[in-house]
């Protein structure tokens, strides 16, 4: 977009002045710019809104509330997809300024750089996550704060797995709630305003999939991705979605493969107790269910309204009516669970490093 002048104003507008420059653009923040045009910093709408809760009237000046380390890029990356996506996702940016020796020269929308992208490779597909549990394993922090909001490294866990899912261009996100719900809603409402978010209150806790069953079937997806809110699977969506489409999946379950090490001796004896022979540490490995699925709609008539269900329940049935369960198996180090302390200290010690990147 190179029309960008409605978006820079001066460090020493009012509050007043800033809301009717953001009123103008319609987006949700603005370029600080001096008389040369290089640029100062950024000031959104959550910068002024923060500052008139704090006291500050309208005739205030914005010189304190503007961002004064914004992110730009220069002109030579202008043709690097990769770094822009990047940074309007990782750091949720309206508009990103292109600078040329400081000064600003243009500015990505958000909405402008997605919209090609989107049309072209929109998976129709929507998400489910699973965030109604009281993630009593994660006691005592989910005794004041719902699981979904865990911190791993400074940014709450339901964060990081929205921003796995938007790298596939999502269509609707459904969030099934109930423990501490109005928390979660709260949080969400007021961070991912990019994304349409539908809510579908529980009465009563419904297992790991009966939340399924309160859905309304003509608004979800023909297939659609359902997740554990305590889960991170960070891998292309696509390529897993390609797969249940072209196999005709009923269900898909994204594996991983474990391998567990025993630390003692394993003694195989007859049924008089001779020992036939010592496994010295013996090693196994199993095909492990991440908490991370792809479903057909058609598998929601399985699904009672307001019935308790879990997962291996709902397989058993699926397996009884003949239906294709498959897996997908992915790296390990493509997946991370939180669910309990311990699993949270080990992934939250790598988080960030190559296994996260």
């Amino acid at each position: 977009m190179n029309n960008f002048k409605n978006h820079c104003i001066q460090s020493n507008f009012s509050i007043y002045q800033s809301l009717k420059s953001l009123k103008k653009t319609g987006d949700r923040c603005l370029l600080i710019t001096n008389k040369n045009n290089d640029l100062l910093g950024t000031l959104t709408d959550g910068d002024l809104r923060t500052a008139l809760m704090k006291g500050a009237n309208l005739k205030s000046s914005i010189k304190s509330l503007f961002n004064k380390k914004p992110k730009y890029i220069l002109e030579n990356q202008i043709n690097d997809k990769n770094l822009i996506k990047k940074l309007l996702i990782e750091y949720s940016i309206d508009i990103l300024p292109v600078l040329k020796n400081k000064k600003v020269t243009r500015v990505i929308r958000w909405a402008d750089f997605f919209s090609d992208d989107i049309n072209k490779n929109k998976i129709n597909i929507d998400a489910i996550i699973m965030a109604g549990g009281k993630g009593t394993r994660l006691a005592p922090f989910t005794n004041v704060l719902p699981k979904p909001l865990i911190p791993i490294n400074n940014k709450p866990l339901i964060s990081i797995i929205l921003e796995n899912l938007k790298k596939g261009n999502v269509r609707e996100y459904w969030f099934c709630i109930n423990y501490k719900w109005q928390i979660i809603k709260s949080y969400l409402s007021s961070t991912e305003n990019k994304i349409n978010i539908n809510y579908i209150k529980e009465k009563k806790p419904l297992g790991t999939v009966g939340a399924l069953g309160l859905i309304p079937k003509a608004k979800i997806s023909e297939n659609f991705i359902l997740t554990n809110c305590d889960v991170i699977l960070n891998n292309e969506i696509k390529p897993l979605i390609d797969f249940h489409n072209s196999q005709k999946s009923d269900l898909t379950i994204v594996t991983v493969k474990k391998v567990f090490k025993m630390p003692y001796g394993a003694c195989k004896i007859s049924k008089s107790q001779t020992l036939l022979k010592i496994d010295e540490k013996p090693i196994h490995s199993y095909m492990i269910n991440t908490g991370f699925y792809i479903l057909n709609k058609k598998i929601l008539k399985f699904i009672k309204k307001d019935k308790y269900l879990d997962m291996n329940d709902l397989i058993k049935i699926l397996k009884l009516n003949k239906k294709k369960i498959l897996c997908y198996p992915i790296n390990e180090s493509e997946w991370a669970d939180f669910g309990v302390w311990e699993s949270y200290y080990k992934e939250k010690k790598y988080f960030g490093n190559e296994k996260y990147k």
